[in-house]
């Protein structure tokens, strides 16, 4: 449940907010777009999943050393975010793909706001991450500054991440390819191997979670880190050449396995209109089920 109220433009925000454990629906007369919403929700579950660690620490007493502690974060981390909420961008009366279309835009107008040329350069991309960062941080310690050389050289990992297709720009169809993969992901019930695979516009915290620590820490060669990266940047870019019909970029990893089909009769791209992912049409199950397999081996193996 969210309380508060927030200008993402000066970073003023006032009153609290409480993960509620369900799912956050975007209501239609909304004073926060998508994006906006979806950054509040966010912010709203990275504070409930920390609080909660600590708590279930604390309730075990003081006597960890280092290491035992370290291990009992990390156990404990990964039970909040099993327990953690949901995000749906659906919204009344919009299809899969334009609900897609306005969350991505939305996500695009908030970084684009120096150049204004719909696309973000790293100068937007850092600028709004650190208002977004400071905005929600909980103590003057978890506020980031452009001196702040790991938090910088982890936003330029992050946003070389995102940039598919090599121009050194993020451009919507690439946000698109973040949220849809976020879609596909389920990573709430490890033990139990499962992938979402309906398609439904809901986003876990657990799977945003796994994924911004994949784009933002490339990780030891050959480690699971390092494979699970591998494998989100392959979905990733799977999903933008479905959208653009256009080859990413050649630092691609390459994996012809994985590759989804192109199927007669699919839209693609066409400026300024939301595209239908040929992965989503229920009558073409292949390619989608190519791009879940390669997520569910990386991330669950």
């Amino acid at each position: 449940m969210t309380d508060f109220s927030v200008n993402l433009n000066t970073g003023y925000v006032q009153g609290q907010t409480q993960s509620s454990g369900k799912t956050q629906t975007i209501a239609k007369d909304s004073q926060f777009n998508s994006y906006d919403q979806f950054t509040i929700w966010q912010s709203s579950e990275q504070k409930a999943v920390e609080e909660n660690t600590l708590q279930e620490i604390a309730s075990v007493g003081d006597s960890f050393n280092q290491e035992e502690w370290d291990e009992a974060f990390e156990a404990n981390y990964k039970k909040a975010l099993n327990n953690a909420g949901s995000f749906s961008f659906m919204q009344e009366g919009k299809n899969y793909s334009e609900s897609l279309q306005e969350l991505s835009q939305n996500n695009l107008d908030s970084y684009d706001t120096i150049e204004k040329d719909g696309k973000i350069t790293l100068d937007e991309f850092k600028q709004r991450e650190i208002l977004e960062n400071n905005t929600f941080a909980g103590t003057e310690g978890d506020k980031i500054s452009e001196d702040d050389e790991l938090a910088m050289q982890m936003l330029e990992t992050t946003f070389k991440f995102m940039d598919l297709n090599g121009d050194n720009a993020i451009d919507i169809d690439e946000i698109k390819a973040y949220y849809t993969v976020a879609d596909i992901m389920d990573c709430t019930d490890n033990e139990a191997k499962e992938v979402d695979d309906t398609m439904d516009g809901v986003i876990t915290f657990a799977s945003v979670d796994e994924m911004q620590q994949a784009m933002a820490f490339e990780g030891e060669p050959y480690s699971k880190e390092y494979e699970s990266r591998n494998t989100l940047k392959i979905s990733m870019t799977q999903i933008y050449e479905n959208i653009t019909g256009e080859k990413a970029a050649n630092d691609t990893p390459a994996n012809d396995n994985t590759k989804p089909e192109n199927n007669e009769g699919n839209t693609q791209k066409t400026t300024g209109k939301p595209v239908e992912l040929p992965f989503h049409q229920a009558n073409e199950p292949s390619a989608k089920g190519k791009i879940i397999k390669s997520i569910e081996d990386s991330f669950f193996n």
